[in-house]
């Protein structure tokens, strides 16, 4: 039998450990101070273990496990009539609830742990609900709702001194702003986000922040400093596990490979996303991740056969997360290596268009105006009309309505 003494160290090593980037030895550690604190009876010891292993658990993405912990830590907290251990149990399965898009559930569990912090006068615990209901409010499309939350959480958290998730309320703010297509607002909140993190931590938020601005470059159609900012974001992943982490990046990758014209690539990278998902909670959670993987895999049936999409896709899925990670290193944003784009009706564009200029050619013989396009395909109407341009003069033509028309005898559209 070991000794608390020993379980409250491999308890603050194995917390350690998971914010460093090494949740296997993390998970071992954690277990047998687990083990320890309740063969010794120590139930607040356990009660501690129990969170830092969902959380843990959490940033791997192993829902289940994680939910496990959090509702034995639940009934242990209500045993002993420990209102903040309910409060954050309650929370944190909201959370889960919420990344398996359970967003009625995951709302009616935040209330209720707010409702007890706030009756405990628990100001950090009532902080960081703010930010798990601001996320509530994200998926459901009230962004004004949602700033407001963030912005009342880090308000509590900050004049707590609680730098650590400072961060994420950064990342809250861009994803907020990126909807609403506000873009050099989302790259300030997150390169702030990303130099506190990196100062601070958690070390985990880094590989999301960088794949966040690696899409904002890709929206600017900088597919250089996209691809320099994924691989950093991938650099890191490789050395962490975070399976989630690495399904958002490689679908970043994605996206990059299909605005360079890369489309087997892209397809390959999706399978491989797919892939990291299915070792993380298994599908992606509902939001803009979800609208934005949706957009990407709809673009890809239009510009390949359905056989030729499974063959690239099966091969990117059946890939390990090294081998995942290495073709991502190895991967160019190449213009010129680009697969040419062929329409549904499978005649090639000659004039050599990139992925996101045929995008917005489709939407255009659609009908749909600068505003609707951005919204569609998550860009500003600034980058949509600097894509007009570029397509115009690709197409040898002076108009939108003479590039439609070109479309339309060619195929494209």
């Amino acid at each position: 039998m070991g000794t608390i003494a020993r379980a409250r160290a491999l308890l603050m090593l194995g917390a350690m450990g998971g914010l460093q980037g090494e949740p296997a030895a993390a998970v071992a550690m954690l277990e047998e101070a687990l083990s320890t604190f309740r063969e010794r009876g120590d139930e607040n010891g356990a009660m501690l273990a129990l969170h830092v292993l969902a959380v843990t658990f959490s940033m791997v993405g192993d829902l289940e496990r994680a939910g496990d912990a959090q509702r034995q830590n639940l009934h242990l907290g209500r045993k002993l009539g420990d209102r903040h251990t309910e409060s954050v149990a309650l929370s944190n399965i909201g959370g889960f609830a919420l990344r398996q898009g359970n967003v009625e559930l995951a709302e009616t569990l935040l209330n209720e742990s707010r409702r007890i912090a706030l009756d405990a006068e628990d100001w950090w615990i009532a902080g960081m609900i703010s930010q798990d209901l601001a996320s509530v409010a994200f998926h459901r499309g009230d962004y004004e709702l949602a700033e407001k939350l963030v912005v009342e959480g880090l308000q509590l958290l900050s004049g707590l001194g609680d730098r650590m998730s400072v961060p994420w309320a950064h990342v809250q703010l861009a994803h907020i702003c990126r909807a609403r297509h506000e873009f050099d607002a989302a790259s300030d909140h997150l390169r702030t986000g990303l130099a506190m993190a990196r100062e601070s931590g958690p070390a985990g938020a880094i590989p999301n922040m960088l794949s966040d601005l690696g899409k904002l470059a890709c929206d600017a159609n900088d597919l250089a400093q996209c691809a320099s900012l994924l691989r950093q974001s991938i650099e890191v992943l490789r050395h962490t596990g975070q399976m989630r982490e690495l399904a958002y990046c490689l679908d970043a990758f994605a996206a990059l490979a299909l605005a360079a014209g890369n489309v087997s690539q892209a397809a390959r990278f999706v399978g491989s996303a797919d892939m990291a998902i299915g070792h993380a909670e298994g599908a992606r959670p509902p939001g803009l991740w979800a609208t934005e993987y949706a957009a990407l895999t709809a673009a890809l049936h239009r510009s390949l056969s359905p056989n030729r999409y499974r063959q690239e896709w099966e091969a990117g899925n059946g890939s390990t997360p090294d081998e995942a990670i290495a073709a991502a290193l190895a991967s160019q944003p190449d213009r010129e290596a680009a697969t040419p784009v062929v329409s549904s009706a499978g005649v090639e564009a000659s004039h050599a268009l990139t992925r996101r200029e045929f995008d917005v050619l489709h939407l255009l013989a659609d009908g749909r105006t600068d505003r609707e396009i951005a919204q569609t395909l998550s860009i500003s109407p600034r980058t949509v009309g600097g894509h007009v341009t570029h397509l115009l003069t690709k197409l040898g033509v002076e108009t939108r309505t003479a590039a439609v028309a070109h479309a339309l005898r060619s195929g494209l559209a």
